[in-house]
């Protein structure tokens, strides 16, 4: 799925996403497993141990149900791609209980080479200043 995403993406282009993660565990940012049965919210937690990714259907609906997914396989999965690389990985920033990753699209001539954290943030202050002069100027408050 995130190589047919970042596929309509355009290069330097970024795919940013919210997921489950290790804060989603914590009782006090969750319902009862997320409505799932204990059992089905066990098996979830022992995936999730187990592969760094668990997940199961919500009671009576195939296909739809909770995740859990660890920031290190969102890394390692992107390690393994020679066109994207890790932007942010965010723990529990949304909600106290859902994880932000964004994933970037490389340039051609960047695949494969490894961009400093400097390198990063100066390419997402150039691409925010960029957006807001399009628009007319940062929006003021």
């Amino acid at each position: 799925m995130i190589d047919k995403l970042l596929s309509w993406t355009n290069p330097g282009g970024l795919l940013v996403m919210s997921t489950h993660g290790r804060t989603a565990l914590f009782p006090e940012n969750h319902e009862e497993g997320y409505t799932l049965d204990a059992d089905a919210w066990s098996d979830v937690q022992a995936q999730y141990a187990a592969l760094g990714f668990g997940y199961a259907d919500y009671p009576s609906q195939s296909g739809y149900g909770v995740s859990l997914t660890k920031l290190s396989w969102w890394g390692a999965l992107v390690e393994g791609m020679p066109n994207a690389r890790v932007v942010l990985l965010s723990e529990g920033l949304l909600g106290d209980h859902q994880d932000v990753v964004a994933i970037q699209k490389m340039q051609m001539a960047e695949q494969g080479a490894s961009p400093t954290a400097e390198q990063i943030a100066c390419d997402l202050v150039d691409r925010k200043r960029k957006f807001w002069a399009q628009r007319g100027g940062w929006p003021q408050r």
